[in-house]
């Protein structure tokens, strides 16, 4: 009888597989990275052929470990990314590079589509605040500036999508959680917006039709078994996007229940029964893997981006020596400060043209504070957003997970500046694979439901304590770091049109 279920997590950095028994116990992971193309101000892009290869690289290294595995594997679950756009033909082949979560070049688009319809009533209708990071305006992008591929497009999909069509063979549906965090859908009513694709201009026929991430939608084909080193035959589910995988991962199904995602981007998820329409319109709602259940979303769009840029700014090879210059800066880093705005911001600004700035660098600050600031300026800005969930309902407890919760000396800061206790569940690191696999596992009716998968995957092994002296010294810093981007916020769009006008 299979005892396996494969699962992968292709997102900002890399795609990363794992195999896992579905009596929760973690086999075997492995990664393989790809590049973002930035050809200008405010453009991400990446290769889809590189997902693909990045996909097959891991999976391979996990046979390799693991040789009998392919026998035992009863299903494959797939995250991705979300928030893209990527225009495929009927085979499922990409026409172009993928546009990424953290591409913000249509902000004409966005403009036009709020001035038409309204900011509020897309958000009432969405659950989502629009931005030019929004699936549905860089596809009014593609509209606009590539206007012979928009007709040559068959379907516009997501990243976890186009893997799933390169497992099948076939180009199959998206999920609730994809298309839910578009921009393109009726979050009530569960189906694309009418009203929305009217305003945008775009045929409902090219987007995929959608389905619940449990559901089968198709079997590991000949071509891409071989490409894998796995048989042919094996089911393979919808799966879904990278938000709502991780909230399954990390534990977070039931209402009440939160958790901080450290990734590339990085967001604070908390679970409900039901959308959560906020007034100010700063949170997003993501319809969860079980699309009877939601979640509410804020996000920071630069998050271990930032760690990881400011390692390689520093030339710092290894997380672990840079936890230690990090523990070695005081708190505060010395009066330094950092915006983490590399790619604007969404939660709570929805600032496309906001960027980065170290605040206060003096001859005083050396390699070891701008490490601690970097760190504390994208923590800063998550318990921004933990303060306006709380604005739903109280959170006691908060789950930490993603690569960066690997870091003992980001989770310090970030226990301290929430002040609140962190919980790890085994799955920290890989919590966004396993949540793709317990989808897989209730579609092959492993686990009963999503609280079975969770109870056996996403148990609890640690917790970080905050300090209270320290807690109390960040309140007062953290005032200060929120004061900062409403003094810089006119200067953002001068340097836009500056960068504009000189084509820098």
């Amino acid at each position: 009888m299979p005892e396996y279920v494969l699962a992968y997590d292709v997102g900002t950095t890399a795609a990363k597989s794992i195999l896992l028994r579905a009596s929760g116990t973690l086999v075997a992971s492995a990664s393989h990275p790809y590049e973002t193309s930035y050809g200008r101000s405010g453009w991400a892009e990446q290769d889809p052929w590189a997902w693909w290869q990045a996909v097959v690289h891991s999976t391979k290294e996990i046979v390799q470990r693991v040789p009998a595995c392919g026998r035992g594997i009863a299903a494959i679950g797939v995250s991705g990314q979300m928030l893209g756009c990527l225009p495929v033909d009927r085979e499922g082949s990409h026409l172009r590079n993928a546009m990424i979560h953290s591409d913000t070049r249509a902000i004409a688009q966005c403009e036009r589509l709020s001035g038409e319809v309204g900011l509020k009533k897309i958000y009432t209708i969405t659950g989502s605040r629009v931005s030019p990071q929004s699936t549905i305006c860089k596809i009014m992008w593609l509209k606009d500036e590539e206007k012979s591929l928009y007709r040559k497009t068959f379907k516009f999909v997501q990243c976890k999508d186009y893997i799933t069509s390169k497992l099948t063979g076939t180009l199959g549906p998206t999920d609730y959680s994809d298309a839910s965090h578009s921009v393109l859908m009726d979050v009530t009513e569960r189906e694309w917006a009418a009203d929305l694709l009217e305003a945008a201009q775009i045929k409902e026929h090219k987007l995929p039709q959608i389905s619940p991430s449990a559901a089968v939608q198709g079997h590991l084909h000949k071509a891409a078994a071989r490409s894998l080193g796995l048989p042919s035959g094996i089911p393979v589910v919808v799966g879904g996007g990278d938000g709502a995988c991780a909230s399954t991962g990390a534990g977070a199904v039931s209402p009440g229940r939160a958790y901080t995602y450290l990734g590339g981007t990085g967001w604070v998820s908390l679970a409900l029964d039901g959308p959560f329409i906020d007034p100010g319109m700063r949170v997003f709602n993501i319809l969860g893997l079980d699309p009877s259940t939601c979640g509410i979303y804020g996000t920071v769009q630069c998050a271990g981006s930032a760690h990881r840029w400011v390692a390689n700014l520093l030339n710092i090879r290894s997380y672990r020596r840079l936890d230690k210059m990090i523990e070695k800066a005081a708190i505060g880093s010395d009066g330094l400060f950092f915006l983490p705005y590399l790619m604007g911001e969404r939660t709570p600004l929805w600032d496309p043209y906001a960027r980065g700035v170290y605040f206060g660098l003096s001859l005083s600050h050396d390699r070891n504070r701008i490490a601690r600031a970097t760190v504390e300026g994208v923590s800063y800005a998550l318990k921004s957003v933990t303060d306006i969930l709380e604005e739903a309902t109280s959170i006691g407890e908060m789950r930490l997970i993603g690569g960066g919760g690997r870091s003992k000396a980001w989770r310090g800061i970030l226990a301290n500046i929430y002040g609140r206790k962190l919980l790890l569940p085994r799955t920290v690191g890989e919590a966004t694979c396993c949540g793709a696999a317990i989808a897989a596992g209730v579609g092959m009716g492993l686990f009963a439901d999503y609280q079975e998968g969770v109870s056996r995957i996403s148990r609890v092994k640690d917790e970080c304590l905050p300090d209270r002296d320290s807690h109390q010294r960040y309140k007062r810093l953290f005032q200060f770091w929120k004061s900062l981007y409403p003094r810089l916020k006119p200067a953002y769009p001068e340097l836009h049109a500056l960068l504009e006008e000189h084509a820098l």
